[in-house]
């Protein structure tokens, strides 16, 4: 089988964490999630970067890689920070995180090691098509 880059078939997928499967689907197919963190600096720059207007596949998988939903997006929006300089109001429409102290314990977890508040986030903003 034949791989392809995240540059010739960019997505955005998500995985059950802080929420479980079932609400996580039901905000994606209510379009409530409309933004999510991701770790590094997200732009075009970078391998899995992404640029606003770009049309992606967002895709939700389970803990088995199992693909429950997949759906066509638009990036609107990559706000990149320092992860401690991220406010509430950067936050509001990443459904669960409220907090960046919140992000940085799902990031440490998911990478299998701590992330520190200094480390450059990217919030990228879409909307469903």
């Amino acid at each position: 089988m034949i791989m392809k880059s995240h540059m010739q078939s960019p997505e955005l997928w998500f995985r059950p964490g802080k929420i479980p499967l079932p609400v996580l689907l039901s905000f994606i197919e209510s379009r409530l999630l409309t933004a999510t963190p991701r770790l590094g600096a997200r732009n075009g720059a970078h391998p899995k970067g992404y640029k606003p207007g770009q049309e992606v596949l967002l895709r939700v998988l389970d803990e088995d890689d199992v693909e429950h939903l997949r759906q066509n997006i638009r990036i609107d929006e990559i706000l990149i920070r320092r992860l401690s300089e991220l406010t509430p109001n950067d936050l509001r429409n990443t459904l669960p995180f409220h907090t960046w102290e919140e992000i940085q314990a799902s990031f440490s977890q998911f990478e299998g090691r701590p992330v520190h508040g200094h480390e450059d986030v990217s919030i990228i903003t879409f909307s469903y098509l």
